[in-house]
């Protein structure tokens, strides 16, 4: 059978999946190559200790929404206890960038966190929403 022209294809191949692989492919052989780079040299974060467990049993998209809003949040400086953030504006479009996902896995990771009680979720300006991590023993 004749392979489909191009013209009646309908598969698509969308710019930020393009800027996905890319991104992917540069940056894993330098870090093999150089290693990681050092907490002194820029952001870092600390990860709850209960994060392995959710890493290990949860999706990845799931994993991803939750690392995403932990870098967002705690990973930056603001005003909330130890002086890290609390809430952070963050969009399907942008969590899928940041995560090297499709914008259908980023929906699907911030759904199934936010269902399962791992993320928070209040209205942000114009129609954004900002989350925050749920931690144990804080009002949010």
């Amino acid at each position: 059978m004749p392979r489909p022209s191009v013209a009646s294809s309908r598969s698509r191949v969308y710019r930020h999946t393009v800027k996905r692989q890319l991104e992917a492919s540069l940056t894993l052989p330098q870090i093999q190559k150089h290693g990681f780079t050092h907490p002194v040299n820029g952001y870092f974060l600390m990860l709850p200790r209960e994060f392995d467990v959710l890493l290990a049993l949860e999706t990845k998209a799931v994993a991803q929404a939750v690392l995403a809003v932990l870098r967002q949040t705690i990973g930056y400086p603001g005003e909330g206890p130890g002086e890290r953030g609390i809430w952070a504006p963050i969009s399907t479009h942008a969590l899928a960038d940041t995560m090297l996902m499709s914008r259908a896995a980023a929906q699907r990771g911030l759904r199934d966190a936010l269902r399962k009680g791992y993320l928070l979720r209040r209205p942000g300006q114009g129609t954004s929403f900002e989350y925050a991590v749920r931690w144990k023993g804080m009002q949010n």
